[in-house]
């Protein structure tokens, strides 16, 4: 239970605006799990659930909260999986690891919004290669990649209909990012 929780929305139309909702409700469960099948591999997983709700709106100026509504950015289910690999390569130490997340759709504001009410669910794969060499392993080289299947989602979304007549999505872009990074411990 949360007491007093002050969220930034934006009213459609008196603009920006502090709130409080007197009592929302956070509840949840998450389990993960590691297991290493062989030496040198390791499986992580992780699933969540997430039941949230304004339980009392309490003053609300705009009158634009809705008691039972979801929380924002609390998404009812999320996982994750990763699989991992470390070997012995040359006179280094090669890595490889290969990970997915789920999302799913979550509320974007404590009151309904016909164009923007609710973020989509989404995936996202990911990899990176590390080899560690030298004494103790002191450099390593890495590449890695990020959104490897390009998917497009709304990291923030705005309903700006009132002044602007549209809806605003700060989107990913669903651009694969790559990366190559050298490193050195002291």
């Amino acid at each position: 239970e949360w007491n007093d929780q002050q969220l930034f929305i934006v009213n459609p139309i008196s603009g920006p605006t502090f709130i409080n909702l007197d009592v929302s409700e956070i509840m949840g469960l998450e389990i993960e799990a590691r297991w290493a099948p062989v030496p040198g591999w390791m499986i992580d997983a992780s699933a969540g659930l997430l039941d949230s709700e304004v339980k009392d709106k309490g003053n609300d100026p705009a009158g634009l909260v809705e008691e039972g509504h979801d929380l924002p950015f609390a998404p009812e289910n999320s996982a994750t999986l990763a699989i991992s690999r470390t070997a012995a390569l040359g006179p280094g130490v090669l890595h490889v690891i290969v990970d997915g997340q789920y999302r799913s759709s979550s509320a974007n504001s404590v009151f309904t919004q016909p164009t923007t009410d609710e973020y989509d669910s989404y995936k996202q794969l990911n990899m990176r290669v590390d080899y560690s060499f030298g004494e103790q392993q002191r450099y390593s080289v890495s590449a890695w990649g990020q959104n490897l299947t390009s998917e497009e989602h709304c990291e923030y979304e705005l309903d700006l209909f009132a002044v602007t007549g549209v809806a605003f999505c700060l989107p990913n872009e669903g651009e694969v990012m790559y990366g190559v990074e050298l490193g050195m411990q002291f």
